[in-house]
């Protein structure tokens, strides 16, 4: 896995010549190595890369490994070669052009290792959580918590391939009040910097959306998305993997890029532990003075070629990139939905107990346990209430 997953290109001008630079594309394998998933450094959490990309079969009759000499002994276990990543807009491109292509799987091949991609993405790249921490007259803080589920960082792999945070909230109405990191008619991210979107901690306006990536400059210091031109990441904010330090040995060709050091919950817990291999994004609401019910959605979309990032290769011609481009612009380029959270705050009429010192969480309760904290008790009463309005409990 290592051979092809770590790839370092030679950096050139703007005129082709080559500047004597090195640039990392990808370094998934080193993204591993510097993990928990890393299991010869540690074997009691530890997951070879083909743990999760070759999934073993392991049965009492085994696999013969040759299509015609059925005689030999049969294997067992035997590494499924599935190999599902997350670029089903690849795997659905090349599906579409069998023939143009010349490609020998069918589409029913096709179909299984775009539902196992899906599947790969979807269910063991990551987990959300969602609270607010507090809730005042006229904002809603509220935190998102990511989690990088992967043994690398995610996204991993080609730069062009990014992730990004939605956050939308509505009212009682079903009103939408605030609508953060959605995608317009093009695929494109509404609100991101015409350059690039920098790494966010808090989120206090529309235009700021918290967007994992790469992003590459050349050597005159500017963004590319051409390889061959890129010196160094102006940003890689991409969610690292469990385990992740920069005391680490190959953290050189793993670096953090753009992400400010107050960001204090990137990669660190709440003890302030390195290696969570999660991020806290941090968002201010404006309710506009509606201390009612509201409703909280938080998407994670992924996208494995952005249409920003072919722009440079598309002012370009010659048979193949003429060809890809047909095909790019043909294909289906909207994100894919990988993951999804919902909290609901029915906070009204107790928006400023912080101020008198007091705290309650989780509001609404998911497990059963409500908190109620602060030095300040000047409580009379407490009247608990379903998710219907009714009365549960007084006291």
């Amino acid at each position: 896995c290592a051979g092809c997953h770590t790839l370092i290109t030679e950096t050139a001008d703007l005129s082709g010549n080559l500047t004597g630079d090195e640039f990392i594309e990808q370094a998934t394998y080193h993204e591993w190595l510097n993990s928990d998933f890393n299991n010869e450094a540690h074997p009691e959490t530890g997951i070879t890369c083909q743990g999760c990309h070759m999934p073993l079969l392991d049965d009492d009759i085994g696999v013969v490994l040759s299509a015609n000499y059925i005689f030999l002994q049969p294997k067992t276990p035997f590494g499924q070669h599935h190999f599902a990543g997350a670029n089903t807009f690849m795997l659905n491109m090349l599906k579409g052009h069998i023939d143009t292509l010349q490609l020998s799987a069918t589409p029913a091949q096709f179909d299984s290792t775009i539902a196992r991609t899906e599947r790969m993405l979807r269910q063991h790249s990551l987990l959300i959580g969602t609270s607010i921490p507090l809730r005042t007259p006229d904002t809603a803080f509220i935190d998102v918590k990511l989690t990088n589920l992967a043994g690398h960082k995610f996204p991993s792999g080609y730069p062009s391939r990014r992730a990004w945070v939605q956050l939308v909230v509505t009212n009682s109405s079903n009103d939408t009040i605030y609508d953060n990191g959605a995608v317009d008619a093009q695929d494109e991210i509404v609100g991101q910097d015409p350059g690039w979107e920098p790494h966010h901690d808090v989120i206090t306006a529309p235009d700021q959306v918290q967007i994992y990536e790469m992003v590459i400059k050349d050597v005159n210091g500017d963004t590319t998305t051409v390889l061959e031109r890129g010196k160094f990441p102006l940003k890689d904010n991409r969610l690292a993997p469990a385990g992740f330090r920069v005391e680490d040995v190959s953290y050189d060709t793993t670096q953090i890029v753009g992400v400010p050091a107050s960001d204090i919950d990137f990669n660190h817990d709440e003890d302030g532990v390195e290696g969570s291999g999660s991020d806290v994004v941090h968002y201010h609401v404006a309710t506009g003075g509606d201390a009612g019910l509201i409703h909280i959605t938080v998407k994670v979309w992924y996208q494995s070629a952005p249409p920003r990032y072919v722009k440079d290769m598309f002012a370009y011609s010659s048979p193949e990139i003429d060809l890809f481009k047909s095909m790019y612009q043909a294909a289906d380029n909207s994100p894919v939905l990988v993951k999804t959270d919902t909290l609901s705050d029915m906070t009204t009429d107790i928006d400023n107990l912080h101020e008198l010192g007091l705290r309650i969480f989780p509001n609404p309760v998911r497990g059963g346990l409500c908190n109620i904290t602060g030095r300040d008790a000047r409580v009379t009463g407490m009247r608990v209430y379903d998710g219907g309005g009714r009365t549960v409990s007084e006291h």
